[in-house]
């Protein structure tokens, strides 16, 4: 007697599971079918690489980190950590692929080039160096260690001005705080003379995140920009002086400060200035992923901002209609509307990591970089704009 009801027992709390099982699966069936309604699946094309592609080189053993082409478009520069067994600074012919030199004692997270193509300028937590694109030599080596910087972080934002004259750099220094709380500073050198010329040292103060997301020379040289999320605006010095000319404020009582750093770039030949951080958000409400926002320069207000679906370091076309951005690290190519922040198609070539993309300045090629034992690509910008039917 005992024996079957044990087996009624059995026979019960298995069918309690199961109705469990199915009500679970129900709700989940219908949690996503009302997911989907509410947020319709994004829709972008797939580039047909085949038709895209123009060049390619393996870059086995590097550990790619920034890559750029120089301003008058004669040279691919890649940047690549020397923790790998090939890293330094290579000059690639973008007809080509073909790498023309490389500088294995110059390694970094941070590349530059200068508007007249004279200089490029590379920068890591412990040197900033300034490279001659003519002779591939190295015409000064900054030290940020000994004007105030952490030894051990990364700096977070590099620039140079568009004659060479300059070259500034934002990081961390060391907390002399009891509650560690991240400080920040950004220095600036005369890269003829190798002086220090400015030293600012933030008031924002911030315990995680990076705090200046970018910095930017503007077109003419007379300005910089700087991103501080942790101030929460894009800070624009006169570069003579230093003096602030003007605050673009992400401080009001709609929107709350943004935590992580504020990348800002200018556009239309300095009468603009767009810029991208990971997250803006408002006081009520949802938050705004990776906005595209757009200010005008002269009168100091935000014309748009546009949520886009990735993040990731940008790349900007010389008609200032589009951005090319990998997110989250992965070697995918997002192609972006910089008016709507629509994601418009993907190339999905690359299989390893890639951090950076850039645009030759005449707009007919994009490459990319893939680090590891992957490829640096060069792809036709107006093929890719037909299979999106952007084409003019």
């Amino acid at each position: 007697m005992n024996w079957a009801r044990a087996k009624w027992m059995v026979a019960i709390s298995l069918l309690a599971v199961a109705a469990v099982v199915v009500i679970v699966m129900v709700h989940v069936t219908c949690s996503d079918q009302s997911r989907d309604k509410e947020s319709p699946q994004e829709e972008w094309k797939e580039i047909d690489t085949k038709k895209a592609l123009l060049r390619e080189t393996r870059v086995d053993g590097m550990l790619l980190l920034s890559l750029g082409f120089t301003p008058d478009g004669k040279y691919i520069c890649v940047s690549s950590s020397k923790h790998f067994d090939r890293g330094g600074l290579e000059f690639y012919n973008p007809a080509n692929l073909e790498m023309e030199c490389r500088i294995p004692a110059i390694c970094g997270d941070l590349l530059e080039m200068s508007r007249d193509s004279r200089y490029v300028a590379v920068g890591q937590m412990n040197s900033v160096w300034i490279v001659d694109v003519a002779s591939k030599k190295i015409v000064r080596e900054l030290n940020p260690i000994a004007v105030g910087f952490h030894k051990v972080e990364y700096p977070s934002a590099l620039a140079i001005s568009p004659d060479g004259k300059l070259v500034a750099l934002s990081g961390m220094r060391p907390s002399v705080h009891p509650d560690y709380t991240i400080r920040h500073m950004m220095a600036v050198w005369d890269t003829q003379s190798g002086e220090l010329v400015e030293k600012i040292d933030f008031d924002g103060e911030q315990h995680l995140g990076i705090s200046m997301g970018g910095l930017a020379f503007s077109p003419d040289g007379t300005m910089l920009a700087g991103g501080l999320a942790s101030g929460g605006a894009v800070v624009i010095w006169d570069s003579s002086d230093f003096h602030v000319l003007k605050e673009l404020s992400y401080r009001d009582q709609e929107w709350q400060t943004p935590r992580m750093g504020l990348r800002p770039r200018w556009i239309g030949n300095g009468t603009g200035l767009v810029v991208r951080g990971d997250n803006i958000q408002p006081r009520k409400g949802k938050k705004i992923d990776y906005p595209i926002d757009i200010w005008d320069f002269d009168k100091g207000t935000l014309v748009s901002r546009t949520p886009s679906p990735v993040s990731g370091r940008e790349a900007i076309s010389p008609d200032n209609r589009y951005i090319a951005c990998c997110s989250g690290g992965y070697g995918t190519t997002h192609i972006l509307s910089m008016t709507t922040g629509k994601r418009l198609g993907c190339i999905l070539y690359h299989v390893y990591d890639g951090v950076d993309r850039a645009f030759s300045p005449d707009g007919k090629l994009l490459v990319s970089g893939e680090e590891g034992a992957g490829s640096l690509c060069v792809w036709d910008w107006q093929e890719i704009l037909r299979q999106l039917g952007e084409a003019k």
